[in-house]
């Protein structure tokens, strides 16, 4: 979400949790849900299984979103 103001009441705080994750290497980190964002996130970019419960619905997303964007910036 690129928006200043978001209607999502987690989106700031998930704004600053994603701003955080990158530069943090806390193995107790108290930062709430950061150990969890960073092991899932570190899960997705080792996976290879096209059939992985966790990994798949977010590749599909993203392609779909790609696609999108592709089609929209043929149009213009």
């Amino acid at each position: 979400c690129d928006k200043k103001y978001c209607s999502n009441k987690n989106c700031n705080y998930m704004k600053e949790l994603w701003k955080h994750i990158p530069n943090c290497k806390d193995n107790n980190c108290k930062v709430k849900h950061c150990k969890s964002s960073r092991y899932i996130l570190a899960h997705y970019h080792r996976c290879k299984d096209k059939k992985c419960e966790v990994c798949a619905p977010v590749r599909k997303k993203i392609a779909i979103n790609d696609a999108a964007y592709i089609l929209m910036n043929l149009n213009k």
